[in-house]
């Protein structure tokens, strides 16, 4: 298991000896985002940056460009994922949803049929409808944040082991946020303040401090 205190504190000290190479590898980055399909291999290559740089080497911005090296994976890596999210939280999403739009509509009937006098049973049926669509909300917002953290070393499990398949680093990054799923989860929060300053900012703190902050402190807790 990590500390992310002190996984931060190195970040914070290769940002100083190396802030102008992370701009430049994370400028890169969104420059090659912007062509359809090329995403994900940037993201594969900034992945590969910020690693050398958590195993104490040195690289060029421009090698966020070896991730093309692997592109096919790479997609398949970012579809895959997303795909297993969808699964994972539409699908339960969408039962609960299915419910209460049942349950609502048999108040609806109970409301205007003759043989109810009360209203009781049709307000009671719209209550536990809101209360499964706030459930099926709650369930998208916490599943989105969970599979989040869980996958959150993928690219980073294919960039140090590119012989590794798809559902392999997916699989690896699930066991390795295992043991420390709410160190990973609180660094992440933390960054929120970031986050903020970079909305505000219209992105020029999380391009020229937050961002390469952020994959500096995830570099060195995966390694």
């Amino acid at each position: 298991m990590f500390d992310r205190v002190q996984a931060k504190t190195a970040a914070r000290e290769l940002m100083r000896r190396n802030l102008g190479a992370a701009v430049g590898a994370d400028m890169l980055s969104i420059l090659g985002s912007l062509v359809p399909f090329a995403a994900p291999p940037a993201q594969l290559g900034l992945s590969s940056f910020y690693l050398s740089y958590a195993d104490q080497k040195r690289a060029k911005a421009s090698a966020v460009f070896g991730g093309f090296n692997n592109a096919l994976k790479a997609v398949g890596l970012f579809f895959w994922r997303w795909l297993w999210m969808a699964l994972w939280i539409g699908v339960p999403a969408f039962i609960i949803t299915l419910i209460a739009v049942l349950v609502a509509g048999s108040g609806i009937v109970r409301m205007f049929n003759p043989y109810y006098a009360m209203m009781s049973s049709a307000t009671a049926s719209f209550t536990i409808a809101k209360i499964l669509l706030i459930l099926a909300a709650l369930w998208i917002i916490l599943g989105s944040i969970y599979k989040r953290v869980q996958y959150s070393f993928a690219f980073f499990v294919l960039a140090a082991h590119p012989e590794l398949s798809v559902a392999e680093c997916l699989r690896r990054s699930r066991v390795m946020t295992g043991d420390c799923f709410w160190q990973v989860l609180i660094m992440r929060l933390s960054f929120i303040g970031w986050a903020i300053l970079s909305a505000i900012t219209s992105g020029l703190v999380s391009l020229f401090w937050a961002a390469p902050y952020f994959n500096f402190a995830y570099a060195v807790a995966y390694r």
